[in-house]
């Protein structure tokens, strides 16, 4: 078992094939942000200890981790917004 904070390169690869690999995969990983309070803003302890483990699995798919800070932003800034209401 990877300790905290700290995994190795198969760890990432194991996570990713059972988040990432497949596009029911990714549906299932999208509910499970969206379950989890990751694209909300939080007002309860309990929803923050949500949000806080859907920023841990981030982090165990090598997502949400130092190296990949500007490569998240360079993704965000491709989002279109045409869907936001005037």
């Amino acid at each position: 078992m990877a300790e905290h904070n700290k995994q190795t390169i198969t760890d990432v690869r194991k996570w990713r094939e059972v988040f990432l690999r497949t596009p029911d995969a990714r549906e299932v990983l999208t509910e499970m942000l969206i379950d989890l309070h990751f694209f909300d803003s939080v007002t309860t302890p309990e929803e923050m200890a949500l949000k806080n483990f859907a920023m841990w699995l981030l982090f165990r798919l090598g997502i949400f981790v130092d190296s990949n800070v500007y490569k998240i932003v360079d993704t965000l800034s491709t989002i279109e917004y045409n869907t936001m209401e005037e």
